[in-house]
């Protein structure tokens, strides 16, 4: 009979201010070896030592996460790590105050639903393995006391799972299962060696002070990869970015609704000559990136993001996300998150019938969970455009409007985007916007190749819940006909 070991995870305040979510299980990790040399807890160190390095050795684990709720983000002055500035200023004989050494650090955690004191936040299951005793992981586990950060208190139990209580546990109502695949995010998982190189790092933070200065290389890095994929899903590679004022980091830059063509194209400049510093072919970038000499294959969507959903949503576009292809191994999504955060986007200056300039016009950050991304990113069976849905051909018959003609455009341009026809219950369309602050559909402005084809906001009706990012027609690759989903009883 299969078996499996699993590790649940609950956290006191149903709160987690980790970066990603489901927590990877290099954290998962670390967290049980902050347990074990904590305290008194230290005394059972020889015990748990060899659970600690059998874990490492183990294959990926499945995950099973609770679904967080939409939440805000809000700000705090922290210090920067900057005090060896202070440190020669007072050596130097000269007054300083350390105060001012503050730099602003966004809090976005995510929250959950109370539930009953049985249901653990996150599960993470592994095969049951003979070198794995099962009694000691149960004792490692119960040394947990906060997962993510500092103020993440959380506890930690283990138990055996039969495959009948695994399938369960993977179908269980309300959470998302992850599982190692071949394509979809990357997650840190920990690897043989990890347990010493924690230690090592540990150790050289204690030390990582002298008069010679500070020393910031003291991360653990022995950890491997993994890519995992959410079941039933086709995972949409994404990165995320913010848009920033230049001269004033913390505000953010604003681009009205119907401008976000703009947006996409300054987007797809930054991102050819990212790749194209790491040394990836002309005809790589001009095919998969720009889209030319593509014909009907697949590339990258530059997808401006309004503002919608909470109550004094404008529409105006303060974010921004790259999409690969569904199904894409998301290699180029998480190189851009790296490369294009911090980078300054450039504008096209007019210049009459003159050589063309640029100028700056904006910056990008990694963006990090707010209350506006869930709206485009959540598990949900209805969907509203938000920018209009731009159809691959005429709607009329005869010189007429034909309603069946249209109606078969939208099936197919879903069908498109990888949503079956049989998967729609419900289609209407129209010119006026569904998302307050946002436009009808002839107000967006689309490049000129798209002109002369017709374009409505849609929403649409699932017969299941699929995760967003979702955009159809034929100006997805510019971030025309992005859908968000209401809050409300339709979301799963």
């Amino acid at each position: 009979m299969e078996q499996y070991l699993c590790i649940a995870a609950t956290f006191l305040a149903d709160r987690y201010h980790g970066q990603e979510w489901p927590p990877c299980p290099a954290r998962l990790f670390q967290a049980l070896l902050a347990g074990a040399c904590t305290g008194l807890y230290r005394q059972h160190w020889h015990r748990v030592e060899p659970a600690l390095r059998n874990l490492e050795c183990q294959p990926a684990p499945e995950m099973v996460a609770r679904s967080p709720l939409t939440t805000s983000s809000y700000s705090i002055a922290v210090p920067n790590n900057d005090s060896d500035k202070a440190g020669r200023e007072w050596a130097a004989g000269r007054e300083f105050d350390p105060g001012k050494l503050r730099t602003m650090k966004t809090i976005s955690p995510r929250r959950f639903h109370a539930a009953n004191e049985i249901d653990a936040h996150v599960y993470y299951v592994w095969p049951l393995s003979e070198s794995l005793s099962v009694e000691t992981v149960r004792q490692l586990t119960s040394f947990l006391h906060t997962f993510g950060w500092g103020i993440d208190m959380a506890y930690a139990d283990s138990f055996v799972l039969t495959g009948q209580d695994r399938q369960a546990l993977t179908a269980r109502k309300g959470y998302s299962h992850y599982r190692p695949a071949e394509k979809g995010a990357l997650q840190n998982v920990p690897a043989p060696g990890y347990l010493d190189d924690l230690t090592t790092a540990y150790h050289q933070s204690i030390k990582r002070q002298t008069k010679e200065g500070v020393n910031p290389s003291i991360r653990a890095s022995a950890y491997a990869q993994q890519r995992y994929s959410a079941i039933g899903t086709a995972a949409t590679p994404s990165a995320r970015f913010i848009l920033r004022k230049l001269e004033e980091a913390e505000t953010f830059y604003n681009t009205p609704w119907g401008l976000g063509m703009k947006v996409a194209a300054w987007m797809r400049h930054a991102a050819a000559e990212a790749l194209r510093q790491e040394r990836y072919s002309d005809d790589f970038v001009n095919s998969y990136v720009l889209g030319h000499g593509n014909g009907h294959g697949k590339h990258m969507s530059f997808v401006p993001v309004p503002s919608v959903g909470f109550s004094h949503a404008d529409g105006t576009i303060r974010r921004v996300m790259v999409l690969e292809p569904p199904g894409a191994d998301g290699e180029i999504a998480a190189l851009l998150q790296l490369k294009l955060s911090s980078t300054v986007l450039h504008r096209l200056v007019e210049n009459g019938s003159g050589p063309r300039k640029t100028e700056p016009a904006c910056q990008l950050f990694e963006a990090q969970p707010d209350n506006v991304w869930p709206y485009y990113m959540r598990k949900s069976s209805l969907w509203h455009s938000v920018t209009p849905v731009v159809l691959h051909g005429h709607n009329s018959e005869h010189g007429k409007f034909s309603l069946k003609k249209t109606e078969q455009l939208l099936y197919q341009a879903f069908e498109k985007s990888g949503y079956p026809r049989n998967s729609i219950t419900e289609l209407a369309f129209q010119p006026a916007p569904f998302w307050a602050g946002t436009e009808g559909a002839l107000a967006m402005r689309v490049p000129e190749y798209l002109k002369k084809w017709p374009r409505y906001h849609v929403s649409v009706r699932f017969d299941q819940a699929f995760s967003g990012p979702i955009i159809v027609g034929i100006g997805r690759h510019y971030g025309i006909g992005l859908f968000a989903a209401p809050q409300g009883r339709e979301t799963a």
